[in-house]
């Protein structure tokens, strides 16, 4: 019953003398405790109004949290994807490891030995290199969720007279040999966009430069691919 009806009647039953007072006093009783439960549940609606900003919060992060899981798990695929491509486009290379195949997380190294691209103190990209660089673009041109780092390395030796002329330092060299590979992956249909160019020089070695072999380790072509992150936004 309505609170204020419930009032007004017990009052009216006393007053017109119908009820004895023990009966009003129960209504009393029983309209002081819908009073109470009134409340209360008017303190909780506004517990839970006060609540709602921080639930909606959660529920963004959730749904971005969400949205994150899958944009990387379309990464990983793409970049599953390309790896297996590769792996059976350049079989015959990497059976003479010749190239090369690294895969660290969410990242996708392909190693090329200079050998196959270059010929000593060139940037000239070498036929077994044009054809095997085709067979990588071909995995490369329809990623849309990586960028590709082309990065050039060099040995610790000096150039040579004749080569200096051109490339006087291994800082040259090494972004003239990156440059070249970018502008054939262009050619072949990877994304402009998508592309970096890298001159390491000879400072990031991965052998030890005293001896042939090692040099040999060193003078290296990398195509990185790594995921696209997006800007967070303010």
């Amino acid at each position: 019953m309505n609170m204020k009806w419930l009032a007004l009647a017990a009052a009216a039953a006393l007053t017109a003398g119908c009820v004895p007072k023990n009966q009003y006093l129960a209504l009393d009783a029983e309209l002081k405790t819908t009073k109470a439960d009134l409340d209360k549940a008017k303190g909780s609606l506004a517990e839970l109004e006060a609540l709602k900003p921080q639930f909606e919060q959660q529920k963004a992060a959730l749904d971005k949290a969400g949205k994150d899981l899958e944009e990387a798990k379309a990464r990983l695929s793409e970049l599953d994807a390309a790896q297996k491509q590769m792996e059976e486009s350049l079989k015959s290379e990497l059976d003479q490891k010749t190239i090369k195949l690294e895969k660290m997380n969410d990242q996708l190294t392909v190693t090329f030995v200079d050998k196959i691209l270059f010929d000593s103190g060139s940037a000239v990209i070498k036929p077994a290199g044009l054809e095997a660089l085709k067979k990588v673009a071909a995995s490369l041109k329809d990623l849309s969720n990586h960028q590709i780092h082309v990065e050039g390395h060099t040995d610790d030796q000096k150039i040579g007279s004749a080569t200096a002329k051109k490339f006087p330092t291994n800082w040259e060299l090494s972004s003239a040999r990156s440059t070249a590979v970018v502008k054939l992956l262009q050619e072949c249909g990877v994304p402009a966009d998508r592309l970096y160019v890298v001159g390491g020089s000879m400072f990031h070695p991965v052998a030890d430069n005293a001896t042939e072999v090692g040099r040999s380790e060193n003078r290296r072509v990398e195509i990185v691919l790594s995921p696209i992150l997006k800007k967070k936004t303010q």
